[in-house]
């Protein structure tokens, strides 16, 4: 799955008043993960990575700023798993 669609729940349910409009969301995004995937997804969900540091820093969020998006989404839960790992 990419992150793309995790965020996009995530922000769907965060401008949801509706409890169970909230968990019908959820559940269907958390029917599609499978394996590591349903892992990721669901500690991303809660704010959680499976590391303890992530080297990410303000002076690193600063030089990102100028720095240009992505035309299309493109990372998967996996890759940015992997890439938190460096």
């Amino acid at each position: 799955m990419e992150l793309d669609s995790l965020v996009r729940c995530s922000d769907t349910v965060a401008t949801t008043r509706s409890r169970s409009a909230k968990l019908v969301r959820l559940s269907e995004l958390l029917r599609t993960l499978h394996g590591p995937e349903l892992e990721l997804g669901t500690r991303y969900l809660c704010g959680v990575t499976r590391q303890d540091k992530l080297g990410v820093g303000p002076a690193l969020l600063r030089a990102l700023l100028d720095t240009a998006a992505a035309p299309e989404p493109s990372l998967s839960l996996t890759e940015v798993d992997g890439l938190f790992g460096q």
